[in-house]
């Protein structure tokens, strides 16, 4: 059984798949895991 994620993770956990989506579909899959986070504003 899993436990509800915080509001703050859920928006962060959000915020990283939608940056991760724009990057890989601008910069391709090899893009750094720093520059996802940057544009995710977690970084």
């Amino acid at each position: 059984m899993t436990r509800p994620l915080r509001k703050d993770a859920a928006e962060r956990r959000e915020a990283l798949l939608k940056a991760a989506a724009e990057a890989f579909a601008c910069d391709g899959l090899d893009t750094p895991l720093h520059l996802i986070a940057e544009r995710a504003g977690v970084g």
